[in-house]
């Protein structure tokens, strides 16, 4: 990263402490005894909904203990949403064998990542860890025969591809499979400042779990696990870098859960990030990463010095989890930050070529998946006065929230 060894990108507006936001974090993440609050039932599903972690709260107490607290209906919609989790996770099990299958058939190695490696791995409790998708690193060039295989066994295109994955397939199930070229953001040869990691850096960096660190399934192929700080490293760059100023598409507080899963609270904030800091420090600062981390522990023992004054970098992150995803000015300011400082392998300026045309060109409707550059270039030019508002509203909501 360029930049401060100590930067921080995020300057959220305060969000006001209440009863529900402490008591949902309590049941999400707290690891000891959590404090009896007087709570409205309907507004802690709702903005443990919007949080992205009703489903870990439902995994996490019986709901007989959340129906004294909340009430019945609400306790029940807590578990329903940790149910509907197990659901998808059935669903991406039936793909992950069809992907095992395929790589199996074709002498494929690769590695998992992400929200599958953490479930796979028994790291994450079941029903606790929303994923959407299963993301596989292989080799560059053997990304296309997958993608035939899988195909041929009937998995169908969703979505468009990027320089870092192919376009993800969708099984009969339901699950998503998207094979990745390289782990973005994580930098692991320093001979190769600039290049994300590929599988070939995770073997020879000796990044590979061994065989006993599946859970309750073994794959058929060469399929293998991360190790820890692989994870981590992922982890952090995935919501601080890449989904750093889109909140709204991925929940933030999903990296709270993942880091309290992978132990990080055993350490403290700097300690946790310190071997994997040169791997991520093009993506993400160390202040920010040990921010991560610290908050995690915080909420973790429920340390009631997160809620003083002056915020500390840890409770400004938790700020800007959750405006992102309840403050709709806030969330808007953030779409120009992308131009700031894009998150691509490419050289700075086209970069943030890059980064302006995913803020501000439309979806699906002016770029079908699949599109190269020309479907770009035609959606700026059909559309121009469509992308002038969306920028000047971007840019109005930034200042406002600068005054």
């Amino acid at each position: 990263m360029r930049g401060s060894h100590d930067a921080f990108r995020f300057a959220p507006p305060l969000v006001p402490e209440s009863a529900e936001l402490r008591w949902l974090l309590e049941r999400a993440f707290a690891a000891g005894p959590m404090s009896t609050r007087v709570v409205d039932g309907q507004q802690v599903v709702d903005l443990a909904a919007r949080l992205g972690i009703a489903p870990r709260i439902g995994a996490r107490h019986r709901a007989v203990a959340l129906a004294t607290e909340i009430g019945e209906a609400p306790a029940r919609a807590l578990t329903h949403a940790a149910a509907a989790v197990v659901a998808q996770e059935l669903r991406l099990a039936a793909a992950l064998d069809e992907l095992d299958e395929a790589m199996a058939s074709l002498d494929l190695a690769g590695v998992l990542l992400k929200g599958q490696a953490l479930i796979a791995g028994g790291v994450s409790a079941t029903g606790s860890r929303p994923a959407g998708d299963i993301d596989v690193l292989v080799e560059r060039d053997v990304v296309e025969p997958l993608q035939q295989a899988l195909l041929a066994r009937g998995l169908v295109p969703v979505g468009r591809g990027y320089a870092h994955q192919a376009m993800p397939l969708r099984h009969a199930s339901g699950g998503v499979v998207e094979v990745h070229r390289t782990i973005p953001g994580v930098r692991l040869d320093p001979a190769r400042p600039r290049h994300s990691a590929t599988l070939a850096d995770v073997a020879r960096f000796g990044l590979l779990a061994g065989a006993t660190a599946w859970s309750t399934w073994r794959p058929r192929s060469a399929l293998r696990l991360p190790v820890r700080d692989l994870l981590v490293a992922h982890a952090l760059v995935h919501v601080l870098a890449q989904h750093a100023f889109a909140p709204g598409a991925y929940p933030g507080m999903l990296l709270v859960g993942d880091l309290l899963d992978l132990g990080v609270q055993r350490e403290d904030g700097a300690g946790a990030v310190a071997a994997i800091a040169p791997w991520i420090a093009r993506a993400v600062s160390f202040g920010e990463a040990s921010a991560a981390c610290a908050l995690a522990a915080a909420l973790a023992a429920a340390d009631p010095s997160l809620w003083e004054e002056p915020r500390s970098p840890a409770r400004l992150l938790l700020d800007h989890f959750v405006a992102g995803r309840t403050d709709p000015r806030y969330a808007e300011s953030l779409k120009t930050r992308f131009l700031q400082r894009p998150f691509s392998d490419l050289p700075r300026p086209l970069g943030r070529l890059r980064a302006a045309v995913d803020v501000l060109v439309p979806g699906d409707d002016v770029r079908p998946p699949g599109s190269r550059a020309w479907a770009t270039i035609a959606a700026f030019a059909r559309r121009p006065a469509l992308l002038w508002r969306r920028w000047r509203s971007a840019r109005a909501a930034d200042r406002a929230l600068l005054r």
